[in-house]
């Protein structure tokens, strides 16, 4: 082969070797321009994932809270329901300022409205008015008064649920017991908290047995300090403490529902 031939052959390769450099690189380019947008497709991918995420969890919130609305509007019948403010007649005017005094105080809100939603004397007295007015509620002072002439009662935040049979527990302590015959107030125990009120189909239950009152409004039993504290007191008879008696044997009852201005 002639030295011109080699030379021009030489020549050759070293071009194909350029060309195939040239390429490389613009190959490694295009290898690197498409992990950018690999990348930038992958983050759009997520941040649309995100928002399909959002859209769905927002989808489930409203459909919750028109399921929710639903119930109240049921349970509630917000639109044709209209309560009525009212005050006690059987808590005497001087010891019912001493009731919503120590509400406000435990519940550390201040009191907007009293609605009387129930009064035996009107409804009568009786297991279907008693729940007919009281179910799904909450805040309620409930005030009897047995046989003997004894006005005691209770209040609690939480809310009675006819069909639970379960205690319902206060976290903010703020249930508590009272009777106006003694002029004396039985707090929540703390260690007690889980069992304020007992939803229960056969008794209206304040704590384990401190209250229990049955749904004739006749039988039913007391053993006071066994949830509220009352060793404040000087209590010669737990048992007819309350009552009067042994047993409650109710002549009236009413109940106020509370309602509390916005904090």
């Amino acid at each position: 082969m002639k030295v011109d031939e080699i030379e021009k052959k030489l020549t050759q390769i070293e071009q194909e070797k350029s060309q195939i450099l040239i390429e490389d690189k613009e190959n490694k380019q295009k290898i690197s321009d498409l992990e950018v947008e690999i990348q930038e497709q992958y983050k759009s991918f997520i941040s649309s994932q995100k928002e399909y995420q959002d859209i769905d969890q927002a989808l489930i919130k409203k459909n919750n809270l028109e399921e929710q609305m639903s119930e109240l509007k049921q349970v509630y019948s917000i639109i044709t329901t209209s309560w009525q403010q009212g005050e006690s007649k059987l808590l005497q005017s001087e010891f019912a300022q001493k009731i919503f005094k120590f509400i406000q105080e435990k519940t550390k809100r201040e009191i907007k409205n009293k609605y009387l939603i129930y009064s035996s004397a009107e409804s009568g007295l009786n297991r279907k008015t008693f729940w007919d007015s009281v179910d799904k509620k909450c805040n309620l002072l409930m005030i009897f008064k047995s046989t003997s002439q004894y006005i005691f009662g209770g209040f609690s935040p939480c809310q009675w649920i006819q069909s639970s049979r379960q205690y319902q527990a206060d976290e903010s302590l703020s249930s508590f017991l009272f009777s106006q015959t003694q002029d004396q107030i039985y707090p929540l125990l703390s260690s007690n908290f889980s069992s304020a009120i007992m939803n229960d189909d056969s008794y209206i239950s304040f704590g384990y047995q401190d209250i229990k009152i049955s749904y004739d409004f006749q039988n039913g039993s007391s053993l006071l300090g066994g949830t509220y504290q009352c060793n404040q007191y000087k209590i010669n008879n737990y048992q007819n403490h309350l009552f009067g008696q042994a047993t409650p044997n109710i002549k009236e009852c009413e109940i106020l529902m509370i309602t509390f201005k916005n904090k």
